[in-house]
């Protein structure tokens, strides 16, 4: 009997041992593993999101990566403010109509190197210049506009209102001198340019060109761009002068800054002047002083129809005396952008 108590006695502790172990619990992790195992846990979930909505982002962009769809939204991402590419406007407008009905265009202000350090001994040295921007007239005073000047004021009609070949009321007028074309500037309430406003101005923003247009020569590969006296004599279409506006303007949209006629600017001439300019804004030319030595003449610049075309470049010089006048020779005029817009 002993043993069968020993016997019962020892069954039931194995049953007590065996609850015990079914109901006893794994210790608590601690932190660094609680944490590992949360990452690994959403790292798992964020793979698995990821994997599910792939096939969607792909199928809404076109079948383009996330690389090439970040690459588009920089390539069309507007420019921020500030940026070196976007230029500050202009507080004027770009055109103007003159009090005589002229359509100007507004040329901005700038620096520049004037002259031609390759061309005629007068257009050397090169040197720097520094402008206020201005409005000019986009074509050169035509007949048309002369005639109301002289209808206003009685001004004498120039002489070559009697020549058919030059008496087009779109054709620049002519035969008027110096004087005269101050005189109607002021009618108009402008003025004549500088000889540095006029280079400048027939630049159109190109920088050491020969011409407004380039490096071309003006009837180059068959294109004529002004009116001038190639070989052909008239092969440019034109004997003498052409109605303003007959050939592509330049990057400022003047038209005829080279050929067609010459054009009379508001600065004495004297040959060796640039090796004497000192003055860098606005420059206004020879003094008196100067102006002596070479008899008292004004400048005229651009060339004309019956000149060759290396008397067409930008920086080529001419001159007139101030009382004179030939078929050769016209004008335009400028205003001041701070007349218009103070």
């Amino acid at each position: 009997m002993r043993h069968v108590y020993l016997v019962l006695i020892l069954l039931l502790c194995g049953v007590i041992v065996l609850g015990c172990g079914k109901d006893k619990q794994q210790p608590p992790a601690t932190a660094g593993e609680e944490t590992a195992t949360t990452k690994s846990v959403e790292k798992a979930g964020s793979a698995e999101k990821a994997e599910s909505q792939e096939p969607a982002s792909a199928e809404k962009s076109g079948g383009t990566g996330s690389a090439e769809k970040t690459e588009s939204m920089e390539a069309t991402a507007p420019a921020e403010a500030g940026s070196a590419t976007k230029e500050p406007e202009s507080k004027y407008p770009k055109e103007y109509i003159g009090k005589d009905g002229a359509k100007m265009a507004l040329i901005p202000e700038g620096a520049f190197q004037m002259g031609n350090a390759n061309g005629d001994r007068d257009e050397s040295p090169v040197h720097p210049v520094q402008l206020d921007a201005f409005y000019m007239d986009i074509y050169e005073v035509t007949n048309a506009q002369y005639k109301k000047f002289v209808d206003a004021t009685g001004h004498p009609v120039p002489r070559s209102w009697d020549d058919a070949a030059l008496n087009g009321p779109n054709q620049p007028v002519v035969w008027v001198s110096w004087d005269d074309a101050v005189a109607y500037a002021e009618w108009a309430g402008e003025r004549l340019p500088t000889e540095a406003e006029w280079e400048y101005a027939a630049r159109g923003g190109l920088s050491g060109k020969l011409y407004p247009w380039g490096n071309e020569l003006p009837g180059a590969g068959g294109e004529f761009r002004a009116n001038y006296y190639p070989l052909g004599g008239k092969s440019d279409g034109y004997d003498k002068t052409a109605p303003v506006g007959s050939f592509p303007p330049n990057k400022y949209g003047l038209y005829d800054m080279a050929g067609n006629v010459w054009e009379l600017c508001a600065d004495w001439y004297y040959e060796h002047w640039y090796g004497y300019e000192k003055q860098v804004l606005n420059p206004q030319g020879p003094t008196d002083e100067y102006a002596k030595s070479n008899g008292y003449v004004r400048v005229r610049r651009g060339g004309a129809w019956s000149r060759r075309g290396k008397d067409l470049t930008c920086a080529n010089r001419g001159n007139q005396q101030p009382g004179n006048g030939d078929d050769k020779t016209g004008f335009r005029c400028v205003i001041s952008a701070k007349d218009v817009v103070p």
